[in-house]
């Protein structure tokens, strides 16, 4: 240590007592001007920088009409012959899916028919709606072809209905009556943005009828989806032109 310099507690040592507060406050004061200084310093510096949360993905379909509505009479009643009334299927979520199923007996020529409807929001953690439609497509397609039960799979890819399609030709024997019977069916499941429509389509022949062409079943199928989505293309319409007419008045 320099000889020249003392400590402050020897020069403090011989001040007089007012001296020696005054000194004490002054060291105490920049004590806390430098501690506050240092605050002020750190947060600013550490303090990360707030992320805002994206909005979810808009959705084309806010809502679903009742899939029994979605079919003109001349369609129902040329793809199933002799078709009693509609039925509902029950559904826990109306706003989220929505079955119906039309049967009908002509003659020996059966019939039987559901289109089921199912719609996606958009969620931050599962995805976006679109993606997540397209997720349950797969699922739906897999559910047949998958199946242990059903025989002869053919699947195709159907243009010009909705934004995806699947279809899936196959038989499947289903008890009637005390024995088995023969059915030719068809599963045609097309997404359009962020709803699924789910078509099932089956006819067997009872007696000596034949069995309806795998054809007839692919075509009726494919005409029932293209009008379900016609249907449900007209429905957002109108809430697209209701939506904006709103904003213009």
């Amino acid at each position: 240590m320099d000889r020249n310099v003392r400590p402050l507690a020897g020069s403090l040592r011989g001040a007089g007592p007012a001296l020696a507060a005054a000194l004490a406050s002054v060291l105490l004061l920049g004590a806390c001007s430098s501690d506050s200084a240092d605050d002020g310093d750190t947060s600013s510096d550490d303090a990360p920088a707030a992320e805002e949360p994206g909005a979810p993905e808009e959705v084309r379909y806010a809502e679903l009409p009742n899939a029994c509505a979605t079919l003109g009479d001349e369609t129902v009643e040329e793809v199933v012959p002799e078709a009693g009334e509609e039925k509902e299927l029950p559904s826990a979520d109306v706003a989220a899916t929505s079955a119906c199923i039309w049967s009908g007996l002509d003659g020996y020529d059966f019939r039987s028919l559901t289109v089921t409807l199912k719609r996606f929001d958009s969620d931050e953690t599962l995805g976006g709606g679109d993606a997540r439609a397209e997720t349950f497509l797969q699922a739906q397609a897999a559910e047949i072809a998958d199946d242990p039960a059903v025989e002869d799979v053919v699947e195709t890819a159907p243009e010009g209905v909705g934004d995806q399609a699947v279809g899936l030709a196959f038989t499947s024997e289903k008890a009637s009556g005390d024995s088995e019977r023969e059915f030719r069916q068809q599963r045609l499941v097309v997404r359009t943005a962020n709803a699924v429509v789910t078509v099932d389509y089956a006819g067997t022949g009872f007696e000596d009828a034949e069995l309806p062409s795998a054809d007839a079943i692919e075509e009726g199928a494919e005409r029932v989806a293209s009008e379900v989505v016609t249907f449900l293309d007209s429905q957002a319409a109108g809430g697209d032109e209701a939506d904006a007419s709103g904003e213009d008045g």
